[in-house]
């Protein structure tokens, strides 16, 4: 019997490879916009921020309950990074709120839990 990836993973999958490419561009406007050392230093926090996205697209539906809450809680962390943002007048913030909060629901349904546990 083959084990098939229920939709709402397949559909975090999906926003958290975009969300990589984001803060990969994010990281990347960081370093040449700013230039020199002080570019690298604040290019690492979206450059970290996508390593993990990407790390977690690739290693969904392999993982198990107990790294599901350990990026459930990174997700309500970088939600209220996205809620900082949006009150420091960046519109972009709104965009990775909305992905946050997606993907906070679409790995709780039971569905994806029941396929995460199993």
């Amino acid at each position: 019997m083959s084990r098939t990836t229920p939709r709402p993973l397949t559909a975090a999958r999906v926003i958290l490879c975009g969300m990589t490419a984001l803060w990969l561009f994010s990281a990347v406007n960081l370093a040449l916009a700013s230039g020199g050392s002080f570019g690298a230093g604040a290019a690492t926090l979206p450059a970290v921020l996508a390593v993990l996205c990407g790390a977690y697209a690739y290693l969904l539906p392999r993982t198990g309950h107990i790294l599901l809450g350990v990026v459930v809680t990174l997700l309500v962390l970088l939600a209220f990074y996205q809620m900082n943002r949006i009150t420091l007048g960046d519109p972009l913030g709104f965009l990775g709120l909305g992905c946050s909060v997606a993907l906070i629901v679409l790995l709780l349904l039971p569905s994806s839990r029941a396929a995460l546990r199993s």
